[in-house]
Formats: structure tokens, C-alpha cells, sequence
């Protein structure tokens, strides 16, 4: 369960170092949606979410596995970051956007359920936040997109 638990934090560890260069280089355009005071909570919950992350797997004495599971999906996913944008606009880096926010949420998903089955509290509150944090985040940037396809389609 142990070995479980260090992959999936360590895998929401970079997702969360992803999270955090995105929400960066995409600044401007997430101001088109965003007040600038939500922009400045979104880094600041990015920050404290890795935080927590990083606690738990001291807590858990886990935090060697998690290092690995991290570095070697920060890797794959940089990978794919880089060749999905190649030559993209702000609409296709919200896409990507999207699909970080939707793979983090699944991520935690299994997460909270190793912690209902722990009962491990810490590891339950943070999988509540984080979830809420991702699925929030992601709806905002689909409002963004549908609003953006509507303009789209009514251009001439």
C-alpha cells in the first residue's frame, strides 16, 4: 500500500509542478477569466497543496519513492507538453490546461480512496481540496473555451 501511495503523490507532485509553470506562462490569458486576486490564490494553492504533498510522504516515510515516481512523470508529461503546443496559441495551451486539471483530479480521486481505506486524515483532507481545487480550475477554463468556440462559430 505503501508503494501505491508514494507513486500516486509522487505523480500529483509533478502534476503540481506543471500546474504551477502553467498557470506562469499562461498568466495573460487566464486573466481574460480570472480576477487577478483568483490568479494570485491559484499559486498560492498550487504551493500549498506541494506543501502538503511533500509532509505526507516524510509522514508516511515514504518520501525517496515518491521523489522517483515524480521525476519520471514530470519527464513523460514535459515531454508530451512540449510537442502538444509546438507552434499552439493560448487556446490550444488552455486545452492542455484542461488536461493536466482532468488527470490531477483522477489522480486524486485514488487518492482519496487509499485514505478513506487508511483513514488517514491528512492524506483525506488534501485529496478533498486538491479535487475541488482541479475541478474548479477546469471549469473556468471550459466556460472560457465554450464562450470562445461560440465566437468562433458566429465569425463570418
Amino acid at each position: 500500500m505503501k508503494e501505491f501511495i508514494a507513486s500516486k503523490l509522487g505523480e500529483v507532485s509533478a502534476y503540481k509542478k506543471i500546474e504551477k509553470n502553467l498557470i506562469e506562462k499562461n498568466k495573460d490569458v487566464l486573466l481574460c477569466f480570472i480576477a487577478s486576486e483568483e490568479f494570485d490564490a491559484l499559486l498560492i494553492q498550487n504551493q500549498d497543496h506541494q506543501t502538503r504533498i511533500d509532509t505526507l510522504t516524510t509522514t508516511l516515510e515514504i518520501p525517496k519513492h515518491a521523489k522517483e515516481a515524480e521525476e519520471k512523470v514530470f519527464s513523460e508529461v514535459s515531454f508530451l507538453e512540449e510537442n502538444f503546443l509546438k507552434g499552439g496559441d493560448s487556446v490550444r495551451s488552455l486545452v492542455w490546461f484542461s488536461m493536466i486539471e482532468g488527470a490531477s483530479s483522477a489522480l486524486w480521486y485514488l487518492l482519496k480512496g487509499a485514505g478513506e481505506s487508511l483513514q488517514n486524515e491528512g492524506l483525506l483532507s488534501l485529496s478533498f481540496d486538491a479535487i475541488a481545487a482541479h475541478q474548479s480550475l477546469a471549469d473556468e477554463i471550459a466556460d472560457y473555451l465554450s464562450g470562445h468556440g461560440k465566437l468562433k462559430a458566429e465569425e463570418k
